[in-house]
């Protein structure tokens, strides 16, 4: 059993909670790249857990799972930028520290 990742955005994202909230609602069956797409998901979590329980992943690392750190993106020019954000937003006058949604989710898949 192979093990990789595969990136689902946002918009499918809320796009299969909505199909799988439909069909639960109309007693219905999910189509097989729905309940794929489910799996995957899962997995990711199933892994996250299992990774911050034995604290075998740092915060980065974390970050990059869920999409919210492209790969290829080092941790300081991720600091950074996300400070300039917060100097900005402060700027601005925005008190909010909440940091926004990902565009997409990097999710375990098996083939």
């Amino acid at each position: 059993m192979k093990t990789q990742y595969s990136d689902i955005n946002t918009q499918a994202l809320d796009a299969l909670i909505q199909r799988v909230s439909e069909a639960k609602e109309h007693n219905l069956a999910l189509t097989p790249e729905d309940c794929q797409l489910l799996i995957d998901a899962l997995l990711t979590l199933a892994s996250m857990q299992e990774n911050l329980a034995s604290n075998s992943i740092t915060i980065h690392k974390l970050k990059k799972l869920v999409g919210m750190v492209k790969s290829s993106e080092k941790l300081r020019s991720s600091l950074a930028q996300s400070n300039a954000k917060k100097s900005k937003k402060k700027k601005k006058g925005n008190k909010s520290d909440s940091p926004s949604p990902p565009s997409s989710l990097s999710l375990y898949t098996i083939h």
